[in-house]
């Protein structure tokens, strides 16, 4: 006689129900992991309820309003992560069995990275691959690692940062933060401006929910002065379209500069910038990957492009290459 499934010895194993559970694994919250998935919420709960029973085992306990991983489901999570590492690298292989750049590439960044760095990038890529596509996503700097745990994204372009263990980092290039303003309303500052003309200026600054902004508050903070922005507003653009009439200050990436100059807007023509002399103003860009995976033919390509783009950026000094 053949031997009959049990709930603890599913006969087939659907990996769209692991795909969810480690998804959740990773979130700590169904809603989070079914925006990752594209899911709606019932039908992730759905693949949760039915993976725990092909299993056997409860995989969550809640605490709160987050569900935390019982013992089984973290040991569960430990051993299945290598493994999916392993099948992604055999699909990605069998995908594109000559090295050839086709397919879809789909690329996360930061807003300024993404505008400046990673558009250009994808529009020479296209140019000279016509069988590839590339899909590009914008994600605050703390949510590139995980869309690459969750299989959004092949690669990603944000700070350099602490990474979990599975994403390995390639240092980019470095910049410094500047204060931007209208043509002739920068302060002199032959060495770079100073943290004590900052605290004199009338900012608009990014909310705090931003990295950036959390960056230019605890290094002003590290030299005993404290930023109170006069106009917070959504996005770095938005700032800067704030800036002309000469009230205001902002500060920000270089390379928004280099955005407003390829648009060629003439609203934002005449700004200027002058880095700020403090050590907590500079900050290195990487990018992300999963760690163990091999790039595919496609991703080598975008990283070289990504380099033309940014030596290119660099001549106009807008960041320095690592």
């Amino acid at each position: 006689m053949r031997p009959t499934a049990t709930p603890a010895t599913p006969a087939v194993l659907d990996l769209r129900l692991v795909r969810s559970f480690m998804a959740v694994a990773r979130h700590g919250s169904v809603t989070a992991a079914a925006d990752s998935l594209g899911l709606t919420q019932p039908a992730l709960s759905q693949h949760l309820r039915a993976f725990a029973h092909s299993l056997g085992v409860p995989l969550f306990g809640r605490v709160g309003r987050r569900l935390e991983l019982t013992d089984a489901g973290r040991q569960l999570v430990l051993s299945l992560e290598p493994v999916l590492d392993q099948l992604e690298q055999v699909i990605a292989a069998a995908a594109s069995p000559r090295g050839a750049v086709e397919g879809t590439l789909r690329v996360g960044a930061i807003h300024t990275y993404l505008s400046a760095l990673v558009m250009p990038a994808a529009q020479a890529l296209l140019d000279a691959h016509p069988a590839l596509d590339v899909q590009v996503f914008e994600f605050a700097a703390g949510e590139v690692d995980r869309a690459l745990l969750d299989g959004q994204i092949d690669l990603g372009l944000a700070f350099a940062r602490e990474a979990p263990k599975r994403i390995a980092l390639v240092p980019l290039f470095s910049e410094t933060l500047a204060l931007i303003a209208a043509a002739g309303k920068l302060p002199e500052a032959p060495g770079g401006i100073t943290l004590a003309q900052l605290a004199t200026l009338p900012l608009a600054l990014l909310p705090e929910r931003f990295a950036m902004r959390r960056q230019i508050d605890a290094a002003a903070q590290a030299g005993g002065y404290s930023l109170r922005p006069r106009l917070e507003g959504p996005s770095v653009e938005a700032l800067l379209r704030a800036v002309p009439g000469g009230r205001l200050f902002t500060i920000a990436s270089p390379l928004a500069l280099h955005i407003a100059g390829t648009r060629r807007n003439a609203g934002l023509a005449g700004l200027a910038h002058a880095p700020v002399a403090h050590p907590g103003f500079t900050r290195t860009a990487a990018l992300h990957r999963r760690r163990g995976r091999p790039d595919s033919a496609a991703a080598t390509a975008f990283i070289a492009a990504l380099g033309e783009v940014i030596g290119a950026a660099a001549a106009g000094g807008y960041l320095t290459p690592a």
